[in-house]
């Protein structure tokens, strides 16, 4: 993928002016409802997520909430706008924690045209007994799913949330006060580019910023149990530039099983490359930061995790994630006894490894995530475009 905003993402992304990634928020919800969800115990006073005090819900015994749910967060990202990442603040608390026993998250979701969508951000940790925040996405977590402005914007998009009692032997009172959103997002101007193509710098743009990630490695590909592909690199720039001058643009394939993934280009201005495939039991390299083009400002995809080491222990190893834009991609885990390994988490993350006979290994993810390898008698994955 490339990336260019007069600023370039390759993944490419362009602009017609040095881009800075913008953000809007926190904002508080409009409106607080309780939506029937995936418990029984329903939440009172729901609306207190827009004014003052808390919406509550009194727990039985390991009992399960309804959603309490928030909108109408009066949103307005400019049309044309590419969102980045949502970031999701709630604070919250227990009424007790007695036995190492509080309230834990156990749904929450962003809602898209008022329905839940994408990847669920509970995290198993206790709620504290004073309201205090816990933060969930972030700049560049866009939950699993892809947003427009339009349903950024939207009144019915939100928050939802379901919560469990932990306790097999009291009630517990969970209490929100508020669950705050903030958006973040290039404005309009940026291009990104998932396939090969031309850009021609505008009138009157005289510097752009190009950002790139290269394509994934697939999983290895030899007789047996096998290692994971490489996630790949993040290279960016920026540059002055002359209104008219073209630039070819290319966007790293991704690797099929055993093969490389392709380096992403903007001219000969930018080059991020690809991750590693390979045909053995050890996980390949990420692409590399020292091998793009330029070095500073780059950052080394992960690594694929190992096949489950041993005999008869057949589990493939996990892709590597693709670099992030300000950190190395996280390697893919080992594969473990029959068992795939778990993809490494990054820009693009990478593909579980295979379970042995069972269960074929996954493709990287957009951009850059390498294939998962796979195990015995199944099928590695294919890394991901940049």
């Amino acid at each position: 993928m490339l990336i260019v905003s007069a600023f370039i993402l390759l993944n490419l992304i362009a602009s017609s002016s040095i881009l800075a990634q913008l953000s809007s928020g926190p904002k508080d919800a409009g409106t607080g409802s309780n939506v029937n969800g995936p418990g029984t115990i329903a939440w009172t006073n729901p609306g207190n997520l827009a004014a003052a005090g808390s919406a509550t819900s009194d727990l039985t015994t390991n009992a399960t909430s309804e959603y309490l749910q928030g909108t109408n967060y009066g949103f307005a990202i400019p049309t044309g706008s590419t969102i980045t990442g949502i970031e999701v603040t709630i604070n919250r608390s227990s009424s007790s924690n007695a036995g190492g026993n509080s309230v834990n998250d156990v749904d929450l979701y962003l809602l898209k045209s008022g329905v839940t969508v994408g990847s669920n951000k509970a995290v198993a940790t206790d709620w504290p007994i004073s309201l205090a925040e816990a933060t969930y996405g972030g700049s560049n977590d866009l939950w699993g799913t892809t947003w427009t402005p339009a349903e950024i914007n939207a009144s019915n998009f939100g928050v939802s949330l379901s919560v469990l009692n932990q306790s097999g032997f009291g009630n517990r009172i969970a209490s929100v006060d508020y669950m705050q959103v903030k958006v973040y997002y290039y404005p309009p101007g940026t291009q990104t580019y998932t396939s090969n193509n031309t850009y021609t710098v505008p009138a009157g743009v005289y510097a752009i910023t190009v950002q790139a990630w290269g394509g994934g490695g697939g999983g290895n590909n030899g007789g047996g149990k096998e290692g994971g592909g490489g996630g790949g690199a993040f290279a960016t720039k920026t540059f002055s530039v002359t209104p008219g001058t073209m630039y070819a643009v290319t966007v790293g394939s991704g690797g099929g099983p055993g093969n490389n993934g392709s380096s992403s280009s903007f001219g000969t201005e930018v080059i991020a490359v690809g991750g590693s495939g390979g045909n053995n039991d050890n996980g390949s390299a990420g692409g590399q930061a020292s091998l793009c083009t330029p070095t500073f400002g780059a950052f080394s995809g992960g690594a694929g995790g190992n096949a489950a080491s041993g005999a008869g222990n057949n589990g493939g190893g996990g892709g590597g994630g693709s670099a992030f834009a300000n950190n190395v991609g996280g390697n893919g885990t080992n594969g473990s006894g029959d068992n795939g390994g778990a993809g490494g988490i990054g820009q693009g993350n990478g593909g579980n490894g295979g379970n042995q006979d069972v269960t074929n290994a996954q493709n990287g993810i957009a951009p850059g995530g390498g294939g998962g390898g796979k195990g015995s008698n199944t099928t590695s994955g294919t890394g991901a475009a940049g």
